[in-house]
């Protein structure tokens, strides 16, 4: 004697339905704690950039005991690192050679180049409409740096301060309340 075995697999269309519900009430939650972590880490990487490549003047005018410059285009979200040289006789080409390293900066993150004696970085506003031509930090054969703050800010209004310590040539980060 045979038995016939009547089982069906698969989902009813109602288990289907509850768990396409599901899915979209934790995509509902989810994604914007994603946006705000998207946001963070386009601040924190570029300021990791501006880090890397400081580091990489100070060290390079040390090695070439000369003055090198990190010069900003803040308008086109570009930088310029090149060396500086005393004498007045040097050629375009001798210009170009010096030029070290250029690269891009996210245009979507607020940059604001400032003294270090300006005022404290709560209370100052970053002009987001990057009116500004460009600034620059010096470093210097000796191992030391100009005093200057960069400030980061996201489309959020999460701040960043690199806070440069002139005696070291090196940032340190001071995260600021949003405002």
């Amino acid at each position: 004697m045979q038995f016939q075995k009547n089982d069906k697999s698969g989902f009813t269309l109602i288990e289907l339905m509850v768990v396409i519900v599901l899915i979209g009430v934790v995509t509902a939650v989810i994604l914007p704690e994603m946006q705000g972590t998207y946001e963070d880490s386009l601040l924190r990487s570029t300021a990791r950039k501006i880090m890397s490549v400081s580091s990489l003047a100070a060290s390079r005018a040390v090695a070439t005991s000369g003055e090198q410059r990190l010069k900003f285009d803040l308008q086109n979200g570009r930088y310029e690192l090149e060396s500086v040289s005393r004498g007045k006789n040097k050629t375009d080409a001798d210009q170009k050679r010096d030029l070290n390293e250029q690269g891009d900066l996210d245009k979507r993150i607020a940059i604001q180049i400032r003294d270090s004696n300006e005022s404290d970085p709560k209370t100052d506003q970053i002009e987001e409409d990057r009116k500004s031509t460009g600034d620059s930090i010096a470093f210097y054969a000796d191992g030391t740096a100009e005093s200057k703050d960069v400030l980061l800010r996201d489309r959020q209004g999460f701040t960043l301060a690199l806070k440069m310590n002139p005696t070291t040539a090196r940032f340190r980060i001071v995260q600021v309340r949003q405002e």
